[in-house]
């Protein structure tokens, strides 16, 4: 690497740096990106690729070309053979931070490994060709609607070993449903995980999130609460654009947060089935090929002990008859 390459790698590193260092204060202090304490996995375990399949690690392309892996600055999703869900906040300019996107060229999105530094016969990288908004310019004060579509040149092949979309939620969950976060954002330690990290989230409905977290009315109805209001383990932004997964579907899109595993700030993420229409309508429009969508189990202990009583009803029923 010559003199002026390794002056322009040593630059962007430092301004890569100061990006995840730097915090924004809206609404009482309460919305960040990148904060001081960086996204992080917090007391989470190694993810196991089966459960992960869908995950992607969205990076900027230059920062890539020099060292692979550093380019890593969020999570993201495989939602069809050739679309990308992550969050609106990932790709916007954090420098004027006034809510404009970067170019989609200068993002590339990697997948089909658990280790972001690893790259083999599993791996694919692929550009992006568009980045589909809701918002334009995004909202930073607010972070409502937090999310885009990133369209890829290319599709990932039916059957790839490690590689596979996720199903996508469309309906409300039950309140403290065990949900998962995934990311390769910082740790307990203090520095960037070479490894995909997961750690358990229960989901905190709308009602309970507004009235009982420090986030109040900064809770709006396009968002969801994930985490614990006793501040014990906990994903701290996890690792941005990446999925909240639910009872095996995605259920949210980690958006924003305050501190790491602090008392009375869970999670916030992205509603998926809130904007489930707007999905649907967007990558159609686009050409992309169309994600799934299916319903989180529902079945409260009402519902199972009906089902029970009816079932030794019918027993009883065959039974008497034989």
């Amino acid at each position: 690497m010559g003199f002026d390459k390794l002056s322009l790698f040593l630059g962007l590193t430092i301004a890569i740096a100061a990006i995840s260092r730097h915090s924004v204060s809206a609404s009482g202090d309460v919305l960040r990106f990148f904060n001081e304490q960086g996204p992080r996995i917090i007391n989470g375990t190694e993810a196991t690729l089966n459960a992960t399949k869908h995950q992607v690690s969205v990076r900027r392309r230059l920062n890539d070309g020099y060292f692979y892996g550093t380019g890593h600055i969020c999570g993201g999703s495989l939602i069809s053979e050739n679309v990308v869900l992550c969050a609106a906040h990932c790709v916007i300019d954090q420098f004027a931070y006034n809510g404009t996107y970067l170019p989609a060229s200068d993002f590339i999105v990697v997948m089909g490994n658990l280790n972001r530094f690893e790259k083999d016969n599993n791996t694919l990288v692929l550009d992006v060709t568009k980045i589909v908004k809701y918002r334009d310019p995004f909202n930073v004060t607010t972070f409502d609607n937090d999310l885009v579509l990133l369209m890829l040149n290319d599709t990932v092949p039916a059957n790839h070993s490690t590689i596979e979309p996720i199903v996508l939620n469309e309906r409300p969950l039950k309140e403290g449903t065990l949900c998962q976060v995934t990311g390769w954002g910082k740790t307990e330690e203090g520095y960037l995980s070479d490894y995909l990290m997961t750690v358990d989230v229960p989901y905190i409905s709308y009602d309970e999130c507004r009235t009982k977290s420090n986030y109040s009315t900064s809770i709006h109805e396009n968002m969801l609460c994930a985490g614990y209001m006793e501040g014990e383990r906990d994903a701290c932004q996890g690792d941005s654009g990446g999925p909240l997964v639910c009872e095996g579907l995605q259920a949210g899109i980690v958006s924003w947060g305050t501190g790491c595993a602090l008392p009375l700030r869970p999670g916030v993420y992205t509603d998926v089935a809130y904007h489930k229409q707007w999905i649907l309508e967007k990558v159609a429009e686009n050409n992309g090929t169309l994600p799934k969508f299916a319903r989180a189990s529902a079945m409260t202990n009402t519902n199972i002990s009906l089902f029970l009583v009816l079932f030794m009803v019918a027993i009883n029923v065959i039974l008497s008859k034989l």
